[in-house]
């Protein structure tokens, strides 16, 4: 498979776990019941894995080598477990196994990791007991360590073969029998992660059986012991909303190609008091952008007819107030190469698909709203009264060729301008990204020419 064909796949599946993920968000939890609201959680927690998982995967095509890896962050101890515990209840209890979750009074309560390598980890090692342990329990175990922390999971299958255990971390190794079919990967891309963190992993067996595979990661961040809570459902209402963003009156133009996710934004914005009106693709985008007046603009960069980036690129060339509308991207490429590229077409700010949350969406989207009006207010020196041309620059062109031929050079610039002006709209709204860019060049020049 191509990188662009891999590119394009990695796209799509992006899409279908963003509406996954901000469907699940806009149910209201508070309306259901217990193990109800522990499900929906838990579908929410799978879906936001997933699509981590698929945002690094697109390392991949950067590098051709490994996983875009993310910066370490700071990892609530009990909630991780319980997290985990979460996502996994189901299919242990499928085989009667329960799972439990025990801190230890010393351990840490938080630490400093990558969150989805962390997962990754433990979900290969959840997985690989559950598929061996045919019932009885799993311990996830979080103890000190020095200056990092340790994590034990504990199963009570029977045991790795004693002629494994040297290679159990290997590559295509199963440490056991098991009727469930596997590939042998799973401990080794444990292992592999664990070693990238800074850390180490073990197995040992119990003297009554069972299996005890054992993590050390560095990075204790300090503060109070972790708390444990009760259960899977304390841990899926654990989180205290708050207070619900307003976007009260904004007009809001949601330009998305794809249903579902016209679905999911439009409804997180109307939730939030905002109007939204929708553009199926970057042509009706334009189409309405030019009809009617907005307050911001949602942008999907991956479009059909239009890009999302050649729809900033025109409202950033406008010669009236829509050049300021504040305009924010949404996609599903949050790398740091697509972000260079988006922020250089003129957007005010990025949010990564997919929506998790109405709160976190609705914060971003006033944090943006924000930066861009400070961003309208003049710069204001007190020598000096800056403005769009350089003075000095201009100052000096009109001494040196004299006021008859700088009158002349202004009427051909404002001519040139107009015809630039004109020729990126026609551009912009066939998708003809080479004018753009030629165009684009040719404007930098003319006003550069006067010291604009």
């Amino acid at each position: 498979m191509s990188s662009a064909s891999l590119d394009m796949l990695l796209h799509d599946l992006r899409g279908l776990v963003t509406g996954i993920a901000g469907s699940v968000a806009l149910i209201d939890s508070d309306r259901l019941d217990d193990e109800t609201r522990a499900h929906v959680e838990r579908i929410g927690l799978s879906a936001r894995q997933l699509s981590d998982l698929l945002a690094a995967a697109s390392g991949l095509l950067g590098t051709g080598e490994e996983l875009s890896r993310k910066a370490a962050e700071t990892v609530d101890v009990a909630g991780f477990l319980r997290e985990i515990e979460l996502v996994w209840a189901p299919r242990a209890a499928a085989k009667d196994i329960a799972i439990g979750v025990d801190i230890d009074a010393f351990a840490p309560a938080t630490i400093m990791a990558e969150k989805l390598a962390l997962t990754r980890i433990f979900n290969n090692v959840i997985g690989n007991a559950i598929k061996f342990t045919d019932s009885g329990k799993i311990t996830l175990r979080a103890l000190p360590n020095g200056d990092g922390a340790a994590f034990e999971i504990d199963d009570t299958g029977p045991g790795i073969q004693p002629d494994l255990m040297d290679r159990l971390f290997d590559p295509y190794i199963r440490g056991g029998q098991s009727a469930e079919p596997g590939s042998g990967l799973g401990l080794f891309i444990a292992r592999s992660l664990v070693e990238e963190m800074g850390g180490t992993i073990s197995a040992r067996n119990g003297s009554d059986g069972g299996c005890r595979i054992r993590l050390e990661v560095p990075g204790a961040s300090g503060g109070k012991r972790a708390e444990a809570l009760d259960s899977p459902e304390d841990a899926a209402g654990a989180d205290t909303p708050g207070e619900m963003p307003d976007l009260a009156g904004m007009r809001v133009l949601l330009a998305e190609d794809n249903v579902t996710n016209q679905i999911v934004a439009q409804k997180m914005l109307e939730t939030m008091n905002a109007r939204v009106m929708i553009a199926s693709d970057g042509a009706e985008a334009l189409e309405l952008l030019d009809s009617d007046p907005f307050d911001l603009l949602l942008v999907d960069i991956e479009m059909p007819r239009v890009s999302g980036l050649d729809v900033i690129r025109y409202v950033r060339s406008l010669e009236d107030a829509r050049a300021r509308l504040p305009v924010v991207a949404l996609t599903a490429y949050a790398m740091d190469e697509h972000r260079n590229k988006i922020a250089a077409a003129g957007a005010d700010g990025l949010i990564a698909k997919p929506l998790l949350g109405i709160e976190d969406f609705g914060n971003q989207l006033l944090g943006f709203i924000a930066g861009a009006a400070s961003r309208m207010q003049p710069a204001v020196d007190s020598d000096t009264d800056a403005g769009p041309v350089d003075r000095a620059i201009y100052d000096s062109l009109a001494q040196t060729i004299g006021s008859e031929a700088m009158a002349e050079l202004l009427e051909k610039v404002e001519s040139d301008l107009r015809e630039i002006a004109s020729a990126l709209r026609v551009a912009t709204r066939s998708g003809d990204t080479a004018t753009i860019r030629a165009k684009t060049h040719v404007l930098i020049s003319v006003a550069g020419a006067i010291g604009a």
